[in-house]
């Protein structure tokens, strides 16, 4: 185990059929969660009700384990002012589509936007041991009735893994774009970060040769179509400048083989979304 994993779309973006139990804005739509900007959201029409189930559906022989869950933008949930705070959050699996024998894989009755992370504090994550593989998959959020309730991306499914400590790191502060957000009035707000965003150049000396496939067809092949990562740290976080969780575009990948079996670098570069 490395002390720096990845986070991709995975089981959303594999998914041939997804599902909601409420109606979702016909412009920011649930596919906003899985692809796309983070600036872009997800809303639920004001007429939904108190439960929501999201399901994804893979493809007729496909199963996949999970190992954790995150929520881009989960501030919206857990913080919000006007709307109310969502009250349960609890992910299901089950090799049947109508979930009539779903196992509980995560459940928290009580999320708090204090356990939050992310340089901003907007992203809710949750991690457990590796899920047996099934077909179906399902996101219960339990939020007061009739509300609205926005976020930006669902992650579900099992972290990469290089299988050893990054070799060396760096960290660069970069520009303060400007970035487009919505009001919950639905006027767009164009307006400039605060802070610089990040840029993490991070390399890892010895990668086995069935990681560097893992990574070149589960990784990297998704982000031509769905774009995006979170580098999450379990145990050094002076990695991500203090951070333990930081939602980035991959910009750049490198695999340089060592000339020898089980021995390749792997040097990423990740810049920081806006957003």
């Amino acid at each position: 185990m490395s002390n720096l994993k990845l986070s991709f779309p995975d089981i959303p973006a594999r998914a041939v059929a997804v599902t909601v139990s409420e109606a979702f804005d016909e412009d920011e739509t649930i596919y906003n969660s899985i692809s796309g900007p983070r600036y872009t959201r997800s809303w639920l029409q004001a007429t939904s009700a108190s439960n929501l189930l999201i399901d994804f559906a893979l493809g007729a022989g496909v199963t996949s384990s999970s190992d954790h869950l995150i929520i881009a933008h989960a501030d919206q949930w857990l913080d919000h002012p006007t709307y109310g705070d969502v009250t349960d959050i609890s992910v299901f699996s089950d090799s049947l589509s109508d979930y009539s024998t779903a196992a509980t894989i995560y459940n928290d009755a009580s999320p708090d936007p204090t356990d939050l992370l992310g340089p901003d504090s907007e992203d809710y994550i949750a991690t457990w041991s590796a899920a047996t593989a099934r077909r179906y998959w399902r996101l219960f959020v339990s939020k007061p009735n009739t509300t609205f309730l926005a976020h930006s991306k669902i992650y579900l499914g099992t972290f990469y893994d290089p299988g050893i400590d990054c070799s060396r790191y760096t960290i660069d502060y970069i520009d303060r774009p400007p970035y487009l957000s919505r009001a919950d009035a639905g006027t767009i707000i164009i307006g400039r970060r605060e802070r610089p965003r990040y840029r993490f150049t991070i390399a890892w000396d010895g990668v086995s040769d069935a990681l560097i496939t893992t990574f070149s067809d589960s990784v990297l092949k998704i982000q031509h179509k769905h774009k995006g990562v979170f580098l999450y740290s379990t145990a050094v976080n002076e990695i991500l400048d203090g951070h333990r969780l930081v939602h980035c575009d991959m910009t750049s990948a490198r695999i340089t083989g060592g000339g020898v079996a089980d021995w390749n670098r792997l040097e990423c570069t990740f810049e920081e979304y806006s957003g």
